[in-house]
Order: structure tokens, then C-alpha cells, then sequence
């Protein structure tokens, strides 16, 4: 099978070099997702098993198939001052190894950011994914130590919001054959909580 696709959709976001905090370690479990993309949705079930995030960076690893996953998540803000309307960002960092053979290329294409809304009274309709597709063929590297890192905007979501899931949906394609220039896909999904302020 061979996989050389490259879109052209980049979303608006900025990357930022910034100083943060140790961040905080969790071990988690990826999950695959087909999931489409509707304008406005509830919160997606998966997502709540996603783990808190706060002031402090958040690093998580987990496996799927032979693949070592790991991912850091850092607020651009204190996320205790983020409110439904107002301004939050989160740099998201990505590499991936390959335990069973460390030196396969594997290829970030794409990563999508699915904000799901939750209020006092149960789900509200959310705004449309923020998604990064590579603009390289056939990917981002991100075979350690190669990382790919970019920072997120959370568009802003209705003022009764108390609390945001972000559901990240990553997907890569590992090089199988490189004479032949084979291509392998996965695609795993990642949640963060953040509880609003009033």
C-alpha cells in the first residue's frame, strides 16, 4: 500500500516559544477514532476519560500496537483565569518511538482538536475542530528525537460553559519500505479536561 497524500488545510494558529513549569506525568491508554466532524456537538463520551489539565504542563505516554506515544500539554496561560469567552491556548508537543525498531521514520499528517462543551445543565454545542494538516510529504518527522509542537487556539464557546474537553485526534503514517516508499496508518486520540472560571 503506498500513501503519499498531502492537503493543504492549515489552520490559524501561532506557535510559541515559551519557558513552562515541570510538568505533570500520566500514563494513559490511545484510542482510535473515525469520528467525522459536525459544526456544533456534545461532548464525545470518549473524551471523558481524559485527564485534568492546570496551570502545570501535562505529559502523557501510552502505546499502541509497538508504537510508544508521547505527548505534553501546556497551557500558554494560567488555565485558572480561562473562561468561555476569553482568550486560551495550548502548546501541544509530539514524539513517537518505536520500541521494536528505533530507527523507522514515522510521520505526523495530521492532528485535529475537537473542543467539547459541558454546562450546569448537561452537553452545548461546540465550535468546529481546529485541525493541522501537513503541508510536507509525507509528514511531519516526530521518530524521536524529532518532536512536532504546535500551539492550539480553544475558540471561544457559550458563557453558561463550565467545563471544556479537548479531544485531539492524531494521525501518522510510518515508513514500512523505504525503497518502495510504503506507508503504514494509525491514528490515535488523546483527551484534556479544563474547568472553566466563573
Amino acid at each position: 500500500m503506498r500513501k503519499v497524500v498531502c492537503a493543504v488545510l492549515l489552520p490559524a494558529v501561532a506557535v510559541l516559544a515559551a519557558c513552562s513549569p515541570d510538568p505533570v506525568t500520566v500514563s494513559g491508554a490511545a484510542e482510535a477514532s473515525s469520528a467525522t466532524t459536525p459544526t456544533a456537538r456534545p461532548t464525545p463520551a470518549a473524551a471523558e476519560l481524559g485527564v485534568q489539565l492546570e496551570d502545570r504542563p501535562v505529559e502523557r505516554s501510552f502505546k499502541s500496537g509497538r508504537l510508544t506515544f508521547s505527548v505534553t500539554y501546556a497551557p500558554t496561560s494560567a488555565v485558572t483565569g480561562w473562561t468561555a469567552e476569553g482568550p486560551k491556548a495550548v502548546e501541544v508537543t509530539v514524539t513517537v518511538n518505536n520500541n521494536a525498531d528505533p530507527g523507522q521514520k514515522i510521520y505526523l499528517t495530521r492532528v485535529s482538536l475537537r473542543p467539547g462543551v459541558r454546562g450546569a445543565d448537561g452537553d452545548l454545542p461546540g465550535p468546529d475542530a481546529v485541525v493541522d494538516t501537513a503541508n510536507l510529504v509525507p509528514g511531519y518527522l516526530v521518530t524521536f528525537p524529532y518532536s512536532y509542537q504546535q500551539t492550539f487556539a480553544v475558540p471561544p464557546v457559550d458563557a453558561s460553559a463550565a467545563r471544556i474537553t479537548l479531544g485531539f485526534k492524531y494521525e501518522f503514517v510510518t515508513l514500512v519500505d523505504p525503497k518502495a516508499k510504503d506507508y503504514t496508518k494509525q491514528t490515535t486520540s488523546d483527551a484534556v479536561q479544563i474547568t472553566l472560571a466563573a
